[in-house]
């Protein structure tokens, strides 16, 4: 009696058991040849699950037809460099004058636009009346003369300023920053600058449930989200 008790009690498991997902061995290979463990891993480049929900049976007819389904979710990722984060004019004479800034390399698997803030013209270290106005554009490295920049963008207004970058998918898309300041015979002779400095923001536009914004990396240790189980 206690045998079939138990027989029964584990049949009823099995059949209310749900079905979930299970993190499985996963390896990256680089360099070629070598494969990397990525299983369990916040900072993987890949995670890999399985919908266990065990099922099968038994007869003899001639053929089972067992259904099965790949899926994956892929994140946008990013790569960029940049070529210098500081410039220095050192001006002779007044006069308004434009020149190369660093160029910005950017690829990725989605669109990508810039932000930024912080922007605001040459201050006078040790008076803040004395105002050199600076402009600035972001144009393709094969602009060569300020001639042919097509719109220059007040220090100011580059802190509502939004520009995507075209041609990161396949890329890298270039980006050279032009500058431009305007030097009045009224700007006394010491040192300028933009007195807190500034940042460039590089903007994702496809954010995964399964990414940590703050940090790119998995959200848990296993991933906090993984799709819905279906059968």
């Amino acid at each position: 009696m206690k045998k079939i008790i138990f027989l029964l009690v584990t049949i009823v498991i099995i059949a209310t058991s749900q079905p979930a997902w299970i993190e499985q061995d996963c390896w990256f290979e680089f360099p070629a040849g070598t494969w990397n463990v990525q299983t369990g891993s916040a900072t993987a480049r890949c995670r890999k699950f399985l919908l266990y929900n065990p099922n099968g049976d038994s007869c003899n007819q001639e053929q089972w037809v067992i259904p099965f389904k790949d899926s994956l979710s892929l994140a946008q990722w990013i790569e960029w460099t940049i070529t210098g984060n500081k410039v220095l004019d050192l001006v002779r004479k007044p006069g308004t004058f434009a020149g190369l800034g660093p160029v910005l390399s950017v690829k990725s698997n989605e669109a990508i636009y810039m932000t930024f803030s912080g922007f605001e013209d040459l201050v006078k270290i040790d008076d803040v009346t004395q105002i050199i106005p600076k402009y600035y554009s972001f144009m393709p490295t094969t602009t060569t003369n300020p001639g042919d920049v097509t719109q220059w963008i007040a220090a100011a207004d580059m802190n509502t300023s939004n520009i995507p970058i075209t041609g990161v998918v396949g890329g890298p898309a270039l980006r050279r920053m032009w500058e431009k300041i305007v030097v009045s015979d009224v700007n006394l002779a010491c040192e300028y600058e933009d007195p807190a400095g500034a940042i460039i923001n590089l903007n994702l536009t496809v954010m995964k449930p399964w990414i940590d914004p703050a940090t790119g990396q998995y959200t848990g240790v296993p991933p906090a989200y993984v799709p819905p189980p279906t059968q």
